[in-house]
């Protein structure tokens, strides 16, 4: 089994499930993903879980993370969201040179998220996807995670 660190971040302990502040923005929590990991990396010393990684993370927190003393378990995987529109390449690449897997998430795109080209096209309707498909005999569906398993990337559609 993986356990997972969702975010590089927590939010404030509350009623609420996202708390926001009165202008609407989220509210953290003030505990450094680092004391986190340290948890983890127990429930691992103690069996409890068989790997531990992270997701969301960039390569300066992944950095910081590696960098901690005392470290005793670096991460196994970092789950990321990752397609043609947002394909990550600095951070695969990074993941990948510490030895660290990626798997990717959302590979099939995500129309309703806020990043997304409202002017353009879903990415499975993609112009450029669609003529792949149609050349390969295969579906956009299909072309889309093989970028992914091309990249040596494991796809969680």
């Amino acid at each position: 089994d993986l356990y997972l660190m969702h975010w590089p971040m927590g939010f404030k302990a509350g009623e609420e499930l996202f708390p926001k502040d009165k202008n609407g923005s989220i509210l953290p929590s003030n505990t450094d993903f680092l004391d986190t990991w340290e948890a983890m990396e127990d429930m691992m010393d103690a069996g409890l879980v068989k790997s531990i990684g992270i997701s969301n993370f960039n390569c300066e927190q992944i950095e910081r993370l590696l960098n901690k003393p005392g470290l005793k378990h670096k991460p196994a995987n970092n789950q990321i969201e990752s397609h043609p529109y947002l394909p990550q390449e600095e951070l695969v690449s990074f993941c990948k040179s510490k030895g660290i897997s990626v798997t990717a998430y959302c590979p099939l795109g995500a129309p309703n998220w806020i990043w997304n080209k409202p002017e353009g096209p879903p990415l499975l309707d993609d112009p450029k996807v669609k003529e792949i498909a149609a050349k390969q005999n295969k579906t956009t569906a299909q072309i889309l995670l093989r970028f992914q398993i091309q990249r040596n990337v494991a796809v969680i559609p």
